[in-house]
């Protein structure tokens, strides 16, 4: 497998080679994109509730796996059965 390897500094040519020819599909500028410095100190296990919830991520670094638990068991059973619903 190829490896690739920095061989200076500046933008980045994204490239498609064909034949003999190579021809450029985009150029990115390194310093366009700055990567997260900050790390996420919310929670990382949430439960699922009658309300939205928002785990504020954007722009950090997450330091561990986000786990979202299964529905409790006290949220009740909704049943139909044609002509009656039933929450219980």
């Amino acid at each position: 497998m190829a490896q690739l390897r920095a061989i200076k500094t500046g933008p980045v040519h994204v490239v498609a080679v064909s034949g003999d020819k190579p021809r450029q599909l985009a150029q990115v500028d390194q310093g366009g994109v700055a990567p997260p410095t900050d790390t996420y100190d919310g929670p990382y296990t949430i439960t699922p509730g009658p309300t939205s919830q928002v785990l504020q991520t954007e722009g950090l670094f997450a330091t561990g796996n986000i786990t979202v638990g299964p529905v409790p068991n006290n949220y009740g059973l909704i049943t139909w059965d044609g002509s009656v619903l039933t929450v219980s």
